[in-house]
This record gives structure tokens, C-alpha cells and sequence, in this order.
């Protein structure tokens, strides 16, 4: 029970049920446990499937690696060429095996079969399941609203007899407490859906959301078989929590299984462009990674279930040595909870399948900004757990590495395109730096190639939709490159962020705290590259990276607006891409 609510709020009501404690130890860094034997054992790795992508991917690199050899080699090899070779092969091998990933799991969900079917209405679990919805001062009335839609949903399943809701609050603003505290007692009142929904929060959000869960586990997991674990602004649909609950009980290998998500809810253009991204491309690419990754899946955070003893016995996370950036708590946990559990024997598994769960995305460039810093902090801190972690699965590794260098590829392409321009090698480059943004494009090819295979009489939506996006991210890249390697420089000199929760109350536009950013870069990077300008080639590699940093404040605005009537049905098209979805 809340021990800060005051004892008339309560009405008589429990908050909370009885507690049933279960063991939750911290496993350290080269705390290897004895790997779980499983009968049936988990299925075999993919490893056709691994060999296709690391494949593909290498000829990839090979090809352009080569290409840009004979390019530099053209005037003679100077010390620069060392220095472009080590910030292009990177970033080609990097591109190289998301465009493998992409192209294949586009193919492999055409030739994999269907989802499986949801369980019947009437079907009930053999063990229990708490929803979990970690809140840590977000809109309450929003909040409300996805929890009596999910109330009523799973109301209608007789599923609910062996599922409980969770709302495991963290907040500290008073005012947003005195809110959640009223909303706690309507839900525990109102027994119409037949779903036990439970308040509890902590005093101090120690951990932050894995001390948040762990905190759950330590008191309430002994009554349960499995969580499903959601961020404040996640969805999911009744009839998909019961297929995830129906393929855990007859797979006792699988300790986690992470749903496919969709992004729903945007109002500004900005939000648009996100959702048309994710819905247009995330199924392929999410499909390869699933593909590849077999029983070494990942897992974000949310919208995923897992089975409690396991990720209990498993997934204790340490508090690193020494302080912030690189020290203290895992701050980008759900990489790390994935990989301990893999570590312990249990298959993690990706489901691709969007259908049924969603969650909202940033609205403004601003908030995306935030929470991409976040990221940035959490992602990089991974580079000690590389180092050091003892027993870790390679694939679980490789889910590490390549959510590092996704912030490490920003400051690669600025210092290629930088170094290139200024040494005048841009000439050279040519080839290779077409062969870069191929891989690219193939990225979205194989997206697109996705859904006109699902709905062929739309294909001109579908290719309108692409060619929007296309043309709007590429005016983007410049802006997150800039920012992006702002923050890994930050990162890398020691600033901690301070890991402030993302604010899903609103449009915030305007919170940006350095508005400046883009134009001055876009000055200073065309005053150092001018003097190295000597042909209209040189200009066209510069320009489309220095335009959008000049034009920057304008495009912001115009991307945090929300569109007119006559601009949404325009862009309404990323709707029916939510549709096919469903």
C-alpha cells in the first residue's frame, strides 16, 4: 500500500494485493550462471539465416572497401586516405548489414508463415500475468484513458480472470500524484471489466524503471508466471496479449518475448514523418532482425512478455563503477536485461507482428532531441559492459554493438564528409559515396517492397508515401547527424544528461535549448569546406548536408506544426499503412 496516501483517500479500499516476495539477486558482470536446460530443448539457431546477412553484408563492404581504394589511389596515396578509410569503412560496414537486414526480412516474412491465431475468447491461461505500466509524471488523463480501453478489452476475453494491472508510479510532482492517487481508487471501484487494477508508488525512484519493476518483482512476483511490461504511452490489444501468454506456456525456453510496434497518435508533421517511417519500414527491418537473431533476440522495454522467475532469476542488473556518464545505473537496461537473460539459457525471441501493439512517438524535433540524448548516454554506456561482461551470448553482443554505433556513425559521416571536402577527394569518392546511399535507399526499397507485396492495388500510395518521407528524412539527416554527434561528443567528455523522463503530455514545441545549433554549424562547416571547393561535384556533396542546417529553424517549425485539414488528408495515407497493420 502507498504509505503517503492518506488513510481517508482509501475508502475502505485495498490499493494493493497481499504480497508474495520472490528472489531477485543482482548479477554482476562476470556473473555467469549455469545456462538452463530446457525439454524440448529451444529450437536450433538460425544460422542459414545469419550466414545470408553477415554474407551479404561483407560482400557489401568488400565491394565499396575496394572501390574506394582504386578511387584514392588514383593521384597517389597520401596520409588523408588513411583517415578517410577508417571513418568510411565503418559506416559502410554499419549500412551495409542494416540494408542486409532490411532486404532479407522482407523476403523472409514473405516465405514465413502467418502470426499465430490469437487463443479463443473463452480461453483461460494456466498461470497468472500482471500488466505493469511503469508512470513517472505523465498525463493522467491520457493514462486513464489506455487503461480503461485495455480494461475493457481484455474484459471481453474470459482472459481476464488470470491477468491483474499494475500502474507502478515513480512520480513525484504532488499535483500529478493527487491525480494518479483519485484515478487509483475509480479503477479499483469499478469492477465492471472484471480485471484487478492496482496502484502502487514508490517514495524514491531508485533504478529508475528497472528499480521500478525489480522493486514489483521483490514484492509481487512470486504470484505470478509472467509481466508484460509497458511505457506510460504503450497500447496493446487484448486478443495479442493472449497469443503472446499462449506461446510462452508452450514454450517453456522462452523467458521473453518483444512484440513489434507500431507508432500511433501523431498530430504534428513531424510525428507524420515518424509514423509513415515506422510503419513503412519497420516491419522488414524488424522481420530481419528477428531472422537473424533467433533465440538471441532483443528487448526495448516495452510492449513485451516475459516470464517472471526467469528475467527475476536472471535479470538483475548492477550498479556500475564509478559515476555518470559510464557509471552508476544501466541506463539503457533492456539491452542488457536481454542479453543476462540469453546469458542464463532463455530464448528471447522478436515477434514482428505489429498488429495490436502501438505506442505514441515524439510530436516535435525538441522532444525527439531529449529523448535521442537519452538514448545516446544509455547506448554509449555500453561500451564498458562490452568490454567487461563475461558469458554474454555473440548475437547478444552484437545487439550491443550496433545500438552504440548508431550514435557513433553521426560524428563518422560528418568527419568523412568533412575530411574529403577539405582534402579535396570528394572526386575520388564518387563511387563509394553513391554505393553508401545505396545501401540506404535499399533499406526503404525493401520497406516498400514489404507492403506493395501485402497490398498491391495501393502501390502508388505506398510509393507517394515513400517518396514524402524520402525527401523530408533527407532534409532531416543533416539536423539529427548534427545533434547526434553534439551528444556523443558530450557523452564522451563525461556529461551526464541527468536522464530525464520524455514528456508525453502535449505538443512542446519550443523547448528546444539550442536553437542556434544547426545554423552555426552549417556556417562554420561551409567556411571550413569552401577553400576546398574547386568543382561543381564538391558543391553537391556539401550542400545537401549544409542547406538543411541553415534552413533549420524554419523547417522545425514547419515539422512541429500541426497541418491544416486540407494538409492531413494529403498525408492520411500513413493511415491506411496503420490499417494494413492491425
Amino acid at each position: 500500500m502507498n504509505m503517503q496516501t492518506p488513510p481517508y483517500r482509501l475508502v475502505g479500499q485495498s490499493l494493493l494485493p497481499f504480497e508474495a516476495p520472490l528472489a531477485m539477486p543482482v548479477r554482476g558482470l562476470d556473473d555467469v550462471p549455469t545456462p538452463r536446460r530446457f525439454e524440448p530443448p529451444a529450437p536450433a539457431a538460425p544460422s542459414g539465416r545469419r550466414a545470408a546477412a553477415f554474407g551479404l553484408a561483407i560482400l557489401a563492404v568488400i565491394g565499396l572497401g575496394l572501390t574506394m581504394a582504386a578511387g584514392l589511389a588514383r593521384d597517389g596515396y597520401q596520409a588523408i586516405d588513411a583517415l578517410l578509410m577508417a571513418l568510411y569503412l565503418p559506416i559502410v560496414a554499419w549500412t551495409a548489414f542494416a540494408a542486409a537486414t532490411a532486404v532479407l526480412g522482407s523476403v523472409w516474412s514473405a516465405r514465413d508463415p502467418r502470426p499465430d491465431r490469437a487463443p479463443r475468447r473463452d480461453w483461460v491461461p494456466r498461470g497468472r500475468t500482471a500488466i505493469l505500466i511503469p508512470a513517472r509524471n505523465e498525463d493522467v488523463d491520457a493514462l486513464e484513458d489506455r487503461i480503461r480501453a485495455l480494461r475493457a478489452d481484455l474484459g471481453g476475453r474470459a482472459l481476464r480472470r488470470k491477468v491483474d494491472i499494475f500502474v507502478l508510479s515513480d512520480s513525484d510532482n504532488p499535483l500529478i500524484i493527487d491525480r494518479e492517487e483519485r484515478l487509483a481508487e475509480a479503477l479499483a471501484g469499478d469492477l465492471r471489466p472484471g480485471v484487478a487494477t492496482y496502484y502502487r508508488r514508490r517514495s524514491e525512484n531508485s533504478g529508475r524503471k528497472p528499480g521500478n519493476i525489480a522493486e514489483w518483482l521483490r514484492r509481487w512476483g512470486g504470484a505470478y508466471q509472467y509481466m508484460l511490461t509497458f511505457d506510460a504511452d504503450s497500447r496493446m490489444s487484448a486478443r495479442r496479449i493472449a497469443g503472446l501468454i499462449a506461446k510462452m506456456e508452450r514454450r517453456p525456453d522462452l523467458g521473453l518475448i518483444q512484440c513489434g510496434v507500431r507508432l500511433t497518435g501523431a498530430e504534428t508533421r513531424f510525428g507524420r514523418v515518424q509514423q509513415a517511417a515506422t510503419g513503412l519500414y519497420g516491419p522488414a527491418f524488424t522481420a530481419g532482425i528477428a531472422g537473424w537473431s533467433g533465440g538471441a533476440g532483443n528487448y526495448w522495454g516495452h510492449n513485451a512478455l516475459a516470464r517472471v522467475r526467469a528475467f527475476a532469476g536472471a535479470a538483475g542488473l548492477p550498479r556500475l563503477e564509478g559515476s555518470a556518464p559510464f557509471g552508476g545505473d544501466v541506463l539503457s537496461h533492456d539491452f542488457v536485461e536481454a542479453a543476462w537473460l540469453r546469458r542464463a539459457g532463455w530464448s528471447v525471441e522478436i515477434d514482428p507482428d505489429v498488429s495490436g501493439s502501438s505506442e505514441e512517438g515524439p510530436q516535435t524535433l525538441a522532444e525527439f532531441h531529449k529523448r535521442d540524448r537519452r538514448w545516446c548516454q544509455g547506448n554509449l554506456q555500453h561500451i564498458r559492459i562490452l568490454a567487461r561482461a563475461q558469458g554474454l551470448d555473440p548475437i547478444s553482443r552484437l545487439h550491443l554493438a550496433c545500438g552504440i554505433f548508431g550514435y557513433l556513425a553521426s560524428p563518422l559521416w560528418l568527419g568523412l564528409v568533412v575530411a574529403a571536402t577539405m582534402s579535396g577527394s570528394t572526386g575520388t569518392m564518387t563511387v563509394p559515396v553513391l554505393g553508401a546511399i545505396a545501401l540506404l535507399l535499399a533499406q526503404k526499397l525493401a520497406g516498400v517492397a514489404y507492403w506493395l507485396r501485402r497490398d498491391p492495388s495501393g502501390w502508388r500510395r505506398t510509393c507517394r508515401l515513400a517518396a514524402g518521407e524520402t525527401l523530408i528524412s533527407g532534409l532531416l539527416a543533416p539536423i539529427v547527424m548534427m545533434r547526434q554527434t553534439v551528444s556523443v561528443i558530450s557523452v564522451l567528455s563525461g556529461n551526464d544528461c541527468g536522464w530525464k523522463p520524455a514528456a508525453r503530455s502535449g505538443l512542446r514545441g519550443g523547448n528546444d535549448d539550442m536553437p542556434w545549433l544547426e545554423p552555426a554549424a552549417g556556417v562554420a562547416l561551409l567556411l571550413a569546406v569552401l577553400p576546398g571547393v574547386g568543382s561543381l561535384w564538391q558543391v553537391a556533396v556539401v550542400m545537401p548536408i549544409v542547406l538543411p542546417l541553415l534552413i533549420a529553424p524554419w523547417l522545425v517549425a514547419w515539422l512541429d506544426a500541426r497541418p491544416p485539414a486540407a494538409a492531413r488528408r494529403a498525408e492520411a495515407v500513413g493511415g491506411a499503412v496503420q490499417a494494413l497493420q492491425r
